[in-house]
């Protein structure tokens, strides 16, 4: 009897085989399907999770309080339609914002005293609460400017006039966006009790610096308020400056690795000095750094040979401070009067190119001191600094003085 034949088991295994591989490259495509998938939605929720940090960093000056009263949203300021940044500090638009961000013009005027204090608030957008001001991780300084013009509600804004009243730069790790943000969006500001009466523009800004590492990295954020200030002993005249202007992109206050620093790192603020009613119109740039190697530079006073005393009009007393009055320059002397002042090197080399004053000549035709001159005085104020005086109605004579302090 012959053996029942056997069963084919290479047919059934190739089949078999095949199959299988037909199921698993269909599983596998399935798979890689839902993998990109997965991929895909985590892109997602990152690339949402990144929009949503970089836009909760932008932020809008959108009330003012003063004379104790808050200001509705958008009362007397000049509200853009999106809390962008200004990038380019060249642009017209650095002055009030505008261009990417379109700003709503308003009628109305914000009264303010003179020597009182008034609050911008700042907010992620025009209705966002006191706890979203803006994203806590954007670090930088803030700052007030004013600018006096004949009608707050048309001044195009850009332009010369602006000085500087209020910055908060880097002070033992803690930066000025922080202190605004951990206080409710609160950016006090003072205004100056010194000044004329009259309506000015109030520019607020804060900075953000997380990607300042790099060339127009930095973001800078403003608007301005539409203010009539009164009560003002108009006493002092600032030293005002253009907007833009105030402001290069390579300036190491804007282009800075914040990352880098630690809490005793110096920063440097942009823009001038604070003005102040003690006698300082901010003709230096603000720092917070400390004095570097100082050198010392020795100037010579040369006056007239006339047989009288005569006097220079100026815009401070000899002390920098107080109201503008005359200040006596010796008309005769025996021996040239030196004195000697103390610089930084960097100052010194600021002044060799025409940034601080340094250098005064006189105009003999004309009878007027023809550049401005830093007049002997002494210092005041936390941050120290040349203390300005322009002579407009001096007799023909070459009188240089300075006086340079440092902190």
């Amino acid at each position: 009897m012959s053996a029942p034949p056997r069963p084919d088991f290479s047919r059934r295994v190739e089949t078999f085989h095949t199959i299988s591989s037909q199921e698993c490259g269909t599983a596998a495509v399935r798979l890689v399907h839902l993998l990109l998938i997965i991929g895909n939605m985590k892109f997602s929720v990152a690339s949402a999770a990144a929009a949503i940090s970089v836009a909760s960093a932008h932020t809008i000056f959108v009330q003012l309080e003063s004379n104790g009263v808050t200001n509705a949203v958008s009362y007397g300021i000049r509200t853009p339609s999106y809390d962008g940044p200004i990038t380019d500090v060249t642009t017209n638009d650095l002055a009030c914002n505008g261009g990417p961000n379109p700003t709503t013009p308003s009628d109305k005027i914000i009264d303010v005293k003179a020597g009182s204090t008034v609050n911008a608030i700042w907010r992620h957008t025009l209705t966002s609460g006191a706890n979203d001001v803006m994203d806590p991780s954007h670090l930088g300084p803030t700052m007030a400017y004013l600018k006096k013009v004949g009608d707050a509600t048309s001044d195009v804004g850009y332009g010369n006039g602006w000085f500087k009243i209020q910055e908060d730069g880097y002070t033992n790790g803690v930066w000025g966006t922080s202190n605004v943000i951990n206080n409710a969006g609160i950016h006090a500001i003072k205004i100056p009790d010194c000044l004329a009466d009259g309506q000015y523009l109030l520019r607020a800004e804060m900075i953000a610096l997380h990607g300042a590492s790099s060339p127009q990295g930095a973001q800078l954020y403003m608007e301005c308020a539409q203010i009539n200030v009164s009560g003002g002993t108009a006493k002092v005249t600032p030293t005002t400056y253009s907007i833009p202007g105030i402001y290069k992109a390579t300036d190491p206050g804007l282009l800075v690795n914040i990352y880098s620093m630690t809490s005793s790192s110096t920063y440097t603020i942009p823009g001038p000095g604070v003005f102040t009613c003690e006698g300082t119109s901010g003709n230096s740039p603000a720092t917070t750094s400390k004095a570097g190697s100082t050198t010392t530079l020795v100037t010579s006073t040369k006056t007239s040979t006339a047989g009288s005393t005569a006097t220079c009009t100026v815009a401070h007393n000899a002390a920098g401070q107080g109201s503008p009055g005359a200040v006596p320059v010796p008309a005769r002397t025996r021996a040239k009067s030196r004195m000697t002042t103390t610089l930084s090197a960097l100052e010194i080399e600021k002044s060799r190119r025409g940034g601080g004053g340094l250098g005064g000549s006189a105009d003999a035709s004309s009878g007027t001191v023809a550049t401005e001159h830093l007049l002997q005085g002494r210092c005041t104020g936390s941050r120290k600094r040349p203390q300005p005086a322009t002579a407009t109605s001096c007799p023909p004579v070459g009188y240089q003085a300075f006086l340079v302090c440092i902190t």
